[in-house]
């Protein structure tokens, strides 16, 4: 329970006194902690300096936080909650001494600061106070500290960092506390002397100043220092920040920044976007012309950078060629051409999109057609040219027909004519004579084979012996059992195959005969 204890007296015409109780101490016995306990007395800790007591007991009394001297000195307390906070009593140790120039303890309160803050961090939160201009016959001890600002922590901070230090401060930093106490509206969103009156509808996160109710700050679309008014126009948002250029007449919601109309050229819901390739104009909506070379159009206008593709025309390219024109910059007439209709040409590459002109052909009708040559394609070719094909331009066949020769295949090939039957005549001929032929043979090789074979058989009766030895003194044969008078039977290079030895063939300048007499 926050205990009441900031008190104003208010002096009426009749001297009556009235005293009202106004604001909460935050602070009452919440957890404190400091950087530098004093490590050789108990019940000196943090918390002493938020039990609520103000006496200036001497030091050994155990009703003030003491710390150990070093470079820098940080005390703070935690609230528990972010609390709309008024100011901030401070009271120092005096050692039951008069607070002064000789006091011993001056010297260790020279150069404080004071912070409120949402974390336990001092420099993310607001700066309350810092001491740059006191002495040690002018610091005030207590000390009430106005810092109407929202925060969690109460942070205390001294430091003896960089020297040399103002004359009076000590060599080390302290943070001998005897009572801190914060002073607020314990109930969120309220202000004024005793914390009744509720803040602006508006104020962002329904906090205000304590005292005069106004507005840290506005809820989306709203303004003032009571959040009570509307962004003029051209501006938007907890700040009224200043609607996109790109909107139509600067003007845009003015919760959320949309615009309600972009400018020509632009899209997205502040219009931040420029249109996509390939389209222009209000709300990008309209799609580019035939830009050459694949070019996008301006986005604002839809202007090509440079020429039109062929068969475009107009400052946007989307215009096609008139009748009778065709390619880059429609400046190529269709008349030059040998379209049925003069006029009648494609847009972009001039090929004609109804038939040719008599004895002329192709996309262009540019050449002759078949069977046609010349200049003008005016002459046919020959009829003896094979399929009638032949040179365009000079009129020459490629091939004849039948017998005829010729550039233009215009002479005959003269061809023997054989009589109707001189044919049948010939091959009659010639099948009596293969026929002729093969008896006769035939016959002849009887014949031979009869006179033949008596003497054939004698020969291969009679009965000899021919023995193939090798010969082991000159390599010579020799041969036993045979018939003198047989002998001339015995041709030169005469093969003998014997069933004592494989197959030899031996000259007759080297057989020794032996005759068994």
């Amino acid at each position: 329970m926050a205990s009441r204890e900031f008190v104003t007296c208010v002096v009426c015409q009749t001297l009556t006194i009235y005293c009202i109780v106004a604001y909460d101490n935050l602070a009452l016995n919440k957890p404190a902690w400091q950087t530098n306990p004093y490590p050789h007395r108990q019940n000196v800790g943090a918390d002493l300096a938020v039990d609520g007591r103000k006496a200036n007991p001497p030091k050994s009394d155990g009703q003030c936080t003491l710390s150990h001297g070093n470079d820098t000195a940080e005390w703070r307390v935690d609230l528990g909650a972010v609390y709309s906070i008024h100011h901030i009593f401070l009271q120092y140790m005096t050692g039951t001494s008069l607070w002064g120039k000789d006091n011993y303890f001056t010297v260790y309160f020279l150069g404080f600061s004071v912070y409120i803050s949402n974390t336990t961090n001092k420099d993310e939160g607001t700066l309350c106070f810092k001491d740059t201009n006191y002495t040690k016959a002018t610091i005030p001890n207590p000390i009430n500290i106005t810092c109407p600002y929202y925060g969690r922590y109460v942070i205390y901070y001294n430091n003896r960092t960089h020297p040399p230090y103002p004359e009076g401060y000590s060599e080390d930093a302290f943070s001998d506390l005897c009572e801190v106490e914060v002073y607020g509206c314990s109930t969120p969103r309220r202000f004024g002397l005793t914390c009744s009156t509720p803040c602006p509808v508006n104020c962002l996160m329904g906090r205000c100043d304590i005292e005069a109710g106004t507005c840290f700050g506005c809820v989306k679309g709203h303004n003032g220092i009571t959040c009570n008014e509307g962004c003029i126009e051209g501006y938007f948002g907890n700040n009224c920040s200043e609607c996109s250029s790109n909107c139509v007449n600067n003007t845009c919601h003015n919760e959320t920044g949309d615009c309600l109309t972009c400018e020509i050229g632009y899209i997205g819901e502040r219009c931040e976007k420029e249109c996509d390739l390939g389209w222009y104009g209000k709300g990008c909506s309209l799609p580019c012309g035939r830009c050459r070379n694949q070019d996008t159009c301006n986005h604002f206008d839809g202007r090509c950078p440079g020429e039109c593709e062929p068969g475009w025309s107009g400052i946007y390219c989307n215009e096609k060629c008139e009748d009778g024109y065709f390619g880059l910059g429609c400046s190529f007439p269709c008349n030059n051409l040998n379209c049925f209709n003069s006029t009648d040409c494609d847009a972009i590459h001039g090929e004609c999109t109804s038939s040719c002109i008599s004895n002329w052909d192709g996309p262009f009708c540019n050449y002759c057609a078949p069977f046609k040559f010349g200049e003008f394609c005016n002459n046919s070719c020959s009829d003896s040219c094979q399929e009638n094909r032949c040179n365009k331009t000079t009129g020459h066949c490629f091939a004849c027909s039948g017998s005829k020769y010729g550039s233009f295949c215009e002479y005959e090939k003269e061809v023997y004519q054989l009589p109707a039957n001189a044919f049948d005549a010939n091959i009659g001929f010639i099948v009596t004579s293969s026929i002729l032929i093969i008896t006769l043979t035939g016959i002849a090789i009887y014949v031979l084979k009869q006179k033949c074979f008596p003497k054939c058989r004698t020969t291969r009766d009679q009965n000899y012996e021919l023995t193939l030895i090798p010969s082991t003194s000159g390599g010579y044969a020799n041969i036993q059992n045979v018939q003198v008078e047989e002998l001339p039977e015995l041709k030169t290079s005469e093969i003998h195959e014997s069933p004592l030895s494989p197959v030899s063939t031996f000259s007759a300048d080297y057989i020794n005969v032996s005759a068994n007499e």
